[in-house]
């Protein structure tokens, strides 16, 4: 009989055992932590809401939210670099349909925006036969 069989390595198996039994311990409380901040982030996301939309799309004091001053921003982008392209290659002739009352994401006005392109080539009806003609 061997009594001392399974005593080479006891201490390794031991310190394995503890290291597995710390990471489930580290396991638990990083999840527990987590569930904390989620709960915590959307308890300040529900109560800022309000704040926030107000704040996005502009309904305090009848000033322009920040939805409103990016889409300007990027008008404002886009129409600089359309001048600058027809600075370096302008156009035979331009339509500029009117649009301004249109929004950047305001797709339901579709059909008015197509009516508007309509109305902007009959306007200009005469200087395109022109250019056409003169091409």
């Amino acid at each position: 009989m061997n009594l001392n069989g399974d005593v080479v390595g006891k201490h390794r198996r031991n310190r394995e055992k503890e290291i597995a039994e710390a990471r489930q311990q580290e396991s638990e409380a990083e999840i527990e932590l987590w569930d904390r901040f989620v709960t915590l982030f959307k308890n300040s996301v529900e109560s800022k809401k309000e704040t926030w939309l107000k704040e996005l799309l502009g309904e305090k004091d009848n000033m322009p939210g920040m939805f409103e001053i990016l889409a300007g921003s990027i008008n404002i982008m886009q129409d600089r670099i359309t001048r600058s392209r027809m600075a370096g290659d302008p156009a035979d002739l331009m339509l500029s349909p009117r649009l301004a009352h249109i929004g950047l994401l305001e797709f339901d006005q579709a059909d008015e925006v197509i009516a508007e392109g309509r109305a902007s080539v009959e306007r200009m009806h005469s200087a395109l036969e022109y250019a056409i003609q003169t091409g």
